[in-house]
């Protein structure tokens, strides 16, 4: 019996390291394309909707119905599903043994290390909706074209950013270290979308463009920057 206990967290964390392909597989066969097609009753010309990887099928419909449930049963219980489990699992044990007891950081660590006891959860739900939204307006005709599909990032990375600022998830350890980290990947994530939202929708002069293009660049480059220097300044600190 304490074998397959202390299996439980090798489990768990294969589980997890291999959700995203698992995700991406899934929303793969839901990625759809907008072709023009003609009507062949009338010889109109359409819209429609129509399936990636077989172009002759229309998306939701038909042959692409059965694919679409797979799809989305598939993603409930492996991703959602997963998610949810792994919660309940940690929610178990913290009400047994304690966020901090060696029990609870032994099996459910890797999850939930580092975040504030109020906020055990952040990693598991919040940012894995984060991810799952992200990548259903990539990989689906959610949004139908690439301008809808570039507001709702902006909308979805607003939402995110402003869930960071709310609750600041992450232990108050040297400084509050994570906390501002994330909080600057969030804006450079926010402000890029946001950036690319306007040269789309708005069309600005080339040079405006150019101007814009050059702003998202440097304040991509100071997030990378500051988060390597802070690795290196960790990594000194051993020495």
């Amino acid at each position: 019996c304490d074998f397959f206990m202390d299996c439980v967290p090798v489990v768990l964390i294969s589980l997890w390291v291999n959700r995203a392909t698992i995700m991406t597989n899934f929303l793969a066969l839901l990625r759809c394309e907008v072709y023009e097609v003609e009507d062949p009753v009338t010889g109109a010309l359409e819209y429609q909707s129509r399936y990636m990887f077989a172009p002759d099928d229309e998306c939701y419909t038909g042959g692409h119905a059965v694919v679409t449930y797979v799809a989305i049963v598939g993603m409930l219980v492996w991703v959602v599903g997963f998610c949810l489990l792994v919660c309940f699992l940690c929610l178990r044990s913290i009400r047994k043994h304690g966020l901090r007891s060696a029990a609870t950081q032994r099996r459910f660590g890797y999850f939930i290390l580092g975040l504030e006891h109020r906020t055990w959860w952040w990693e598991l739900l919040v940012k894995r909706v984060d991810l799952l939204l992200m990548g259903l307006v990539t990989d689906s005709s959610f949004a139908p074209d690439d301008k809808a599909k570039v507001v709702v990032y902006v909308v979805l990375s607003g939402v995110f950013y402003s869930a960071q600022l709310q609750l600041k998830p992450f232990a108050k350890e040297h400084q509050g270290l994570a906390d501002r980290l994330e909080k600057l990947g969030l804006q450079a994530r926010f402000l890029t979308f946001s950036v690319l939202g306007v040269y789309l929708i708005a069309d600005p002069p080339r040079g405006v463009g150019y101007a814009l293009a050059v702003l998202v660049i440097l304040y991509n480059m100071k997030y990378l920057v500051r988060v390597a220097l802070h690795f290196i300044t960790q990594w000194l600190i051993q020495f």
